[in-house]
């Protein structure tokens, strides 16, 4: 993970992932916290006890200081490498540890269920058969995922709506799960702020009998994407 060392010394807290103590690598202002991948090991292949060494050091390292976390798997061959990824993406590293200072993410989950299936129409007399059903059902189905994307999409507008005043940026999907549908949205917020939004985002959702799961605060894991170099003209 990508760090602003101001101050410049951390406490990098727990070990990270796979049993390995983490060490920051400076260049200039920057600085990647990591930790090395013994040869033996894969990281395609972590374990939960990996994943959860990984996410306390990020969180760690969050609560001091402005951090851009990476996902686990952010793998280089080298401490050089990493010092000469640091240096050729500097400019953009930099703008993106000023967007984040003094922010965390707000995860908020809606679940759209299924609509309910309206009442079979009669088959007109010319549509009989195998076929004839097999299509019936599926252009039903089209029309039944339709309507649950519009209403999740509506969803997902009315939540935006509802908590940008109290957000810098957001991102949002909608994201299939089985006969579900699930809005999954992330606000970037004022750190300090998550009990305030939550208990926002609650009242909201009980005025309209919306029910919704508010998650957090976490490092800014959302918003942590390089934004692409801009084309000389």
């Amino acid at each position: 993970s990508a760090a602003d060392l101001t101050p410049p010394r951390l406490d990098l807290g727990p070990g990270g992932a796979f049993g390995q103590a983490c060490t920051v690598l400076s260049s200039g202002p920057l600085a990647a916290i990591g930790a090395p991948l013994p040869a033996e090991l894969q990281v395609a292949q972590p374990t939960t006890a990996d994943l959860l060494a990984y996410s306390r050091v990020i969180e760690h390292v969050h609560a001091q200081t402005t951090i851009v976390p990476l996902r686990f798997g952010s793998v280089l061959p080298s401490a050089a490498a990493v010092r000469s990824y640091l240096e050729e993406n500097a400019a953009a590293y930099e703008l993106l540890l000023c967007r984040l200072a003094g922010t965390e993410e707000l995860a908020v989950r809606i679940v759209i269920a299924p609509p309910a299936p309206p009442a079979p129409l009669p088959s007109p007399p010319s549509a009989t058969g195998v076929g004839a059903a097999y299509l019936r059902a599926r252009q039903l189905h089209h029309a039944q995922a339709a309507q649950q994307r519009a209403a999740g999409e509506a969803r997902a507008e009315w939540l935006r709506a509802a908590l940008m005043p109290k957000a810098r940026e957001h991102r949002t999907e909608l994201v299939p799960q089985g006969e579900q549908l699930v809005v999954a949205a992330a606000f970037l917020i004022p750190r300090g702020t998550f009990a305030a939004v939550r208990a926002h985002a609650r009242a909201l959702a009980a005025s309209e009998s919306v029910k919704l799961t508010v998650s957090g605060p976490f490092p800014p894991f959302s918003f942590a994407e390089l934004e692409p170099p801009s084309a000389t003209p």
